[in-house]
């Protein structure tokens, strides 16, 4: 009995491991051969629309735009065989091409041939939405984010995108009524938390600034931008200490003056200052952290010297002396 169940049993896991590799190999096999299929697909209906479609989709999903591109362009000369507008989805794709290889003009382009044939597909507006922001036009930006939020309001990456833009209009309430509707979605939540941090400091309401902060560094603890927020505001409510140790964090973090000169490059964005940690008062902290490490790095500790705000009275170094003679008392 007992030589029997071992055969039993050894035959059972065999066909378990078989089973395994088989999945494995069936799994690889679907992704190798997706390619093969479309191009079957082509070359059994090379006049129909959607077997281009569906080849240039695989080849924008595996990043080789210039094969995308030319199935697209030849997709959208092939008749489609069910409802006539469905062309919007390959401009809708085109249009994300083109944003990815940052050529923004014939990104617009497309976006905009998508929603004149299918007026009622929020995406379009969402995507020329966020390129209008990044190229400077918000009225037209805010505009094409609620006419998308008007046809999908539960649509978190809408409502996140609404959000950030009334935060970079430092209208902060309305920022914090869409981002809080963005927070459904797990991808969108540290940023989302980080963003009603600042909302809220823009609101001189650090206690909830620095709550919402604290959650976004749960999720995302190597986020400097975040933790310099949270420095700023533990700083203007006197808590020099506890804003310096933070500053502490980023310093090991930066490892180098290299790094540490692109992140006050990344603070000196002038477009995004409504979002941004102060810059006069981040290179306070930091230039307090570096001295007080065990190792100081005393090029980054001269570098960020070099950035003092060469006004004493400008507001940031106002704002930060203030704090600072009142953490002392």
């Amino acid at each position: 009995y007992k030589v029997a169940m071992k055969f039993v049993l050894s035959g059972f896991l065999v066909l378990v491991l078989v089973g395994m590799g088989h999945s494995t190999f069936m799994r690889n096999f679907t992704w190798k051969n997706e390619k093969s299929i479309w191009i079957d697909a082509v070359d059994k209906s090379p006049s129909m629309y959607r077997s281009h479609h569906n080849l240039g989709k695989y080849y924008q999903d595996v990043g080789d735009y210039k094969e995308a591109i030319k199935e697209y362009e030849i997709a959208l000369k092939r008749p489609v065989s069910n409802i006539e507008f469905e062309k919007f989805i390959t401009y809708y794709n085109l249009g994300k091409l083109y944003a990815d290889k940052k050529d923004y003009t014939k990104a617009e382009i497309y976006y905009r041939k998508s929603i004149a044939l299918n007026a009622k597909f929020p995406d379009s507006y969402n995507n020329l939405g966020v390129l209008m922001e990044d190229r400077g036009r918000s009225y037209e930006a805010e505009t094409l984010l609620l006419k998308a939020h008007s046809l999908n309001p539960t649509k978190p990456i809408i409502n996140f995108n609404l959000g950030l833009h009334y935060l970079k209009q430092n209208k902060p309430d309305a920022a914090i009524q869409y981002l809080r509707s963005s927070m459904n979605d797990p991808s969108l939540a540290s940023a989302a938390l980080a963003d009603i941090g600042i909302a809220f400091k823009l609101k001189g309401e650090y206690r909830l600034a620095g709550r919402y902060l604290r959650q976004s560094l749960k999720e995302e603890p190597t986020n400097m931008t975040t933790r310099l927020h949270l420095a700023e505001v533990l700083l203007k409510k006197g808590q020099k200490e506890l804003a310096i140790s933070h500053a502490c964090k980023i310093a090991s973090q930066l490892r180098g003056l290299s790094n540490l000169k692109s992140l006050l490059e990344k603070l000196h964005n002038t477009s995004k200052k409504a979002i941004l940690p102060s810059y006069d008062i981040s290179t306070q902290l930091l230039e307090e952290a570096y001295r007080i490490m065990a190792k100081t790095d005393y090029a980054c500790v001269r570098y960020l010297e070099s950035q003092k705000c060469r006004d004493p009275q400008s507001k940031g170094q106002k704002a930060y002396q203030q704090n600072k003679k009142h953490s002392e008392q």
